[in-house]
């Protein structure tokens, strides 16, 4: 004796569970690539933060050095670690470029800190950020 199956079943077939476990597939894939994004960008904005308070830190200790002729900046770069993250800090002395040439120098240093940033291990720059400033010099 064959058995013969009702056309109008109750249950889900294997094809209809396929397709709904594809689409709630991708659709936890983009929330959750969202959310990659997110703390990637928090990261990076974390990270810019710490070499701007790196930089600023710096140019505070240059500041309290005593010169009154002469600015003397460091001539090698500054590696400084934090949180996993290797700083490089160079300072550059902008009283002798062109484009000052207008602009009386007679106060102040112009100078331009640049902060490159990579990870433990590597020597490839993950970022960098430029900050320019004047320190001001010292009467004698």
């Amino acid at each position: 004796m064959m058995k013969y199956f009702h056309q109008n079943s109750t249950g889900f077939s294997l094809i209809e569970i396929l397709v709904s476990v594809a689409i709630l597939g991708m659709a936890i894939f983009s929330v959750m690539s969202g959310y990659k994004n997110t703390f990637t960008s928090a990261s990076i904005g974390n990270v810019r933060s710490l070499a701007m308070n790196i930089a600023q830190d710096q140019i505070e200790a240059l500041k309290s050095k005593e010169f009154s002729s002469e600015l003397q900046i460091p001539s090698r770069a500054i590696i400084v670690n934090r949180q996993g993250i290797r700083y490089r800090i160079k300072f550059i002395d902008l009283s002798n470029k062109k484009y000052l040439a207008n602009i009386s120098t007679d106060n102040f240093y112009p100078i331009r800190v640049n902060v490159s940033w990579s990870r433990f291990g590597t020597n490839q720059i993950a970022g960098k950020i430029s900050y320019h400033t004047c320190l001001e010099k010292k009467r004698e």
